[in-house]
């Protein structure tokens, strides 16, 4: 077999390059790795390859390695110097690139109506649609190996078949291969790998062990076979229980929602798989206002004397109205509190007039008055108006059968070896394995194959086959963690609004009860003041004692006192001519 390795546009077969001990690591979930030695190189002499650069691998002449250029180390000893090369899968790009997600903010943060844009940030909130609505694992992986492909990863996308639900997972800086990690994590029997045949780029696969085609090994073929069935990891249940704590205009409350399967499974089973996951709960905030009305009578004395000061020392049968009106047509005043727009009521200003006729011990009297008040339609009750709402997050379906249906099967694990002429270029990454001639469990064991490692030179293949990483080496400490350290995603409804939370708007009350109720001075003809224990001292201002058109009021006078010049203030008129 012929193999050759393309650099910078120039293709030439391994041997005219100086390399040798070809290997290739392909790798679940990581980057595959190719590596080369370059024996007899000085250890002076610039390297073949620069560093991230590009390189292609065919074997007699098809597509076999696509990757860049990682590590370039240098060794030098009494028996001569080498330098290894070791090239990378599109993977690498997937570590080497952040996962960035749109956000929704204001275009212009100083105007409260502004338009929206959308602003790519390192904060993500997986499992969730750029439009807020929910995305199932294989969408969200998707979305991320896009994201990577739109951003120059020199791969395509293909099988993608992680049908799970999966929870909002809200999370800040993470490369492109860690999101989809923690993507993964929700289908625990799912593998990852690259197809280096197809063009014009190599395609990235994702699936789950039921999606898997099966590929068998004869035992007597194998020159070393290691199998250890992993029942300490297959779990009889799966029982998730959603936390939510909920708070509603400063009450709160707790619920939990539980998904198991079986159905009816409670979690108090041996070897039960539980998870207590947190979710966010609804939060909602009100504005109030309480409101006090009462109806405007404009034909009533006792609502004139309540309203009118000069009337409040008299009796109500002492006094006559005739003739009411009214500017406007409100039915109530406003006592106390205030009206707003989102209330749906009404309020304005309004003059109140009637003729008033009353009596006292000194004279009787007929004149207009007028009050000035806030009018309403507005009733006696509390307004409520909704301030903030948060909607809470919705728990998924059917997670807990997803995960029993990769947890609640037996899984085996170790390692298959065998020598041939020439590595063969068996697809075992992605395929589930089988071993005949051996234990008759072995023949459908469907093992996961997680690592396949080719020494082209030597002519052996190694497979690691097993449970994915996230199932734990031992136990399920590691699902465990990763899930008790999840907390609810607080930001998912922000991505789409650009608020932080779902708010109304809520004008304060404008227009509010008026104090001062008169419509100006009162017009009095004669005012008397008395003293009560004795009426003849008295001080009586009556216009009707004046016998020209004058304005009697406090003016500044100059007297003498003693001979001195002293100022005094008077109650009394202009000066006039007898």
């Amino acid at each position: 077999m012929s193999w050759t390795l393309e650099y910078n546009n120039v293709e030439r077969p391994l041997a005219e390059w100086g390399l040798g001990r070809l290997r290739r690591a392909r790798m679940s979930q990581r980057a595959d790795v190719v590596t080369v030695r370059h024996d007899g190189a000085d250890m002076t002499s610039a390297p073949l390859f620069a560093s991230e650069s590009a390189i292609v691998l065919r074997r007699d002449g098809a597509l076999w390695f696509r990757g860049v250029v990682t590590r370039l180390p240098v060794a030098g000893a009494p028996q001569g110097e080498t330098q290894d090369y070791e090239f990378s899968g599109p993977w690498w790009h997937l570590e080497n690139l952040v996962y960035q997600q749109f956000w929704q903010q204001a275009a212009n943060p100083g105007d409260a109506h502004s338009g929206l844009h959308a602003v790519a940030k390192g904060r993500v909130v997986l499992g969730q649609a750029d439009s807020g609505a929910a995305l199932s694992a294989a969408d969200q992986a998707t979305a991320i190996v896009n994201y990577a492909i739109a951003a120059g990863a020199p791969l395509q996308l293909g099988e993608c078949s992680l049908n799970s639900p999966m929870p909002l997972d809200e999370a800040r800086d993470l490369s492109c291969a860690e999101a989809l990690r923690r993507v993964l994590r929700w289908t625990p029997d799912a593998v990852t790998w690259l197809d280096y045949s197809t063009s014009p780029k190599p395609t990235l696969h994702l699936a789950r062990r039921g999606a898997l085609a099966s590929r068998a090994l004869a035992l007597p073929d194998l020159q070393r076979l290691e199998i250890a069935p992993r029942h300490d990891l297959v779990r009889t249940s799966v029982v998730i229980k959603y936390e939510k704590t909920h708070v509603e205009d400063g009450f709160q409350w707790s619920t939990t929602e539980t998904d198991a399967a079986p159905s009816g499974a409670d979690g108090t089973d041996l070897k039960a798989l539980v998870l207590t996951t947190p979710l966010r709960g609804l939060h909602a905030s009100y504005v109030k206002q309480d409101v006090t009305a009462a109806t405007i009578d404009s034909t009533s004395a006792a609502w004139w004397r309540d309203h009118h000061p000069a009337l409040r020392g008299l009796a109500v049968e002492d006094i006559t109205v005739a003739n009411p009106a009214r500017d406007g047509t409100l039915p109530r005043e406003l006592v106390s509190g205030g009206v707003a727009p989102w209330m749906g009521c009404a309020a304005a200003p309004d003059v109140v007039s009637a003729d008033i006729s009353y009596a006292t011990e000194n004279e009787s009297v007929t004149r207009r008055m007028a009050v000035r008040l806030m009018a309403t339609d507005a009733i006696n009750m509390t307004y409520f108006q909704l301030a903030s709402y948060t909607p809470e997050e919705i728990a998924p379906t059917g997670l807990a059968a997803s995960l029993l249906a990769a947890v609640g099967t037996l899984h085996y694990e170790g390692v298959a070896e065998w020598i041939a002429p020439e590595a063969a270029d068996t697809p075992w990454l992605g395929a589930r394995l089988e071993v005949s001639a051996g234990q008759s469990a072995w023949a459908a064991m469907h093992a996961l194959v997680q690592e396949v490692e080719e020494h082209v030179d030597e002519g052996l293949t190694r497979i690691h086959f097993g449970p994915p990483r996230q199932l734990g080496a031992s136990d399920w400490e590691t699902l465990l963690k990763a899930n008790r350290r999840r907390e609810p995603s607080p930001s998912a409804p922000v991505r789409g609004t650009g608020k932080p939370t779902a708010t109304a708007e809520i004008e304060h009350g404008v227009h509010h009860r008026l104090e001062n109720t008169t419509a100006g001075p009162a017009a009095y003809k004669r005012l008397k003041l008395a003293d009560p224990e004795n009426p003849d001292r008295a001080i009586i201002l009556d216009t009707g004692a004046m016998s020209r058109a004058l304005t009697v009021q406090l003016r500044e006078l100059e007297v003498c006192v003693d001979g001195v010049s002293k100022r005094v203030l008077a109650l009394c008129s202009e000066t006039y001519d007898p």
